[in-house]
């Protein structure tokens, strides 16, 4: 039995190796003054400024008028979620001030074209438009940005608190410290943290396609409070089946600590699933993992938005 063990564990530590190998380099980006983000998460109805990895403020907020998910085409009322950049601001006759954002971005293309909400003619000219800096007013939908204008609208019997076409909308005086505090190229991050784990993580990443049946994803987290690295790998197929990944590498030494395999990608592990997953002694499992990983992807917006730069950058922009 022992034996069986030592093969095995042999066998994880490859797997770990491998799985590092495949998941791509690894920048370590310092944190500098002027570093600042934003967070807006859906279920709590809040948007958080950052500054050097810290909460500095936070404002109520108010979304599009079909807030459970996230934009998919125009006209949907939804408002977005990923990992976003402040394209512009300016004052605004009808919202009082405006920031707006690069919706839709690369990972928004991409997973329209696969998912078949885009033509081949039109995937060129969103990417064409996303590499030089322009909104393309086309079946995806555009105009999306934070703007003041209030938190509720009056309805027919009563007030209404999400309210816009799919923008995010704050009291005026919130917004001026949001205008205030923004400026082009800075990154926002809008999630829903009562999605699934894989759902919320695929939002964060641009997926390659493996084939016309298929895309996959890496995402590289680094959890500096607990000196941990992880390696995350998102896939789905068209036929609905999605699975993730985790690798939990122990920084300072590059040893292995444990390993998830998700295969249904629903945030629970299947019999088959905890046959080969080796969490070992991680405290709390799978689900404590899930729930560590997202109270720490707020404060590690700007290394994953630097990293998803620096990718693009090597394979050319949008076009690979």
């Amino acid at each position: 039995m022992l034996k069986i063990f030592k093969g095995f564990f042999r066998l994880f530590s490859l797997a770990g190796i491998i799985f590092l190998f495949l998941g791509g380099f690894s920048f370590p980006f310092q944190t500098r003054k002027d570093d600042k983000w934003i967070v807006i998460e859906k279920a709590s109805k809040t948007l958080t400024l950052y500054q050097q990895g810290k909460e500095i403020a936070s404002f109520p907020c108010s979304f599009g008028l079909n807030p459970l998910i996230s934009k998919s085409k125009k006209g949907d009322l939804a408002t977005p979620e990923g990992l976003y950049k402040v394209r512009y601001k300016r004052p605004s006759r009808k919202y009082y001030l405006f920031v707006g954002l690069d919706y839709p971005n690369l990972k928004d293309i991409r997973k329209a074209f696969w998912e078949g909400r885009l033509t081949e003619e039109e995937y060129q000219q969103y990417l064409e438009a996303y590499k030089a800096g322009r909104s393309l007013d086309g079946p995806l939908g555009n105009g999306i940005g934070i703007h003041g204008g209030g938190l509720y609208r009056k309805g027919k019997s009563r007030l209404v608190r999400n309210w816009t076409h799919g923008c995010i909308a704050l009291a005026d005086r919130d917004m001026e410290s949001v205008y205030r505090f923004v400026e082009p190229g800075t990154p926002v991050l809008i999630y829903n943290r009562n999605r699934s784990f894989f759902e919320i993580m695929s939002e964060l990443v641009v997926p390659d396609f493996l084939k016309e049946d298929g895309w996959q994803a890496r995402l590289n987290l680094f959890l500096s409070e607990y000196q941990l690295d992880l390696k995350i790998l998102l896939s789905a197929k068209r036929n609905g089946a999605r699975a993730i990944e985790v690798v939990g590498i122990e920084s300072f030494s590059g040893r292995p600590l444990f390993y998830v395999r998700d295969l249904n990608g629903n945030g629970a592990l299947e019999p088959l699933d905890r046959f080969y997953s080796r969490l070992g002694g991680f405290p709390g499992g799978y689900p404590f993992l899930q729930r560590l990983v997202l109270d720490e992807v707020p404060k590690e917006v700007l290394n994953l938005i630097q990293k998803e730069d620096f990718r693009m950058a090597l394979k050319d922009g949008a076009h690979y």
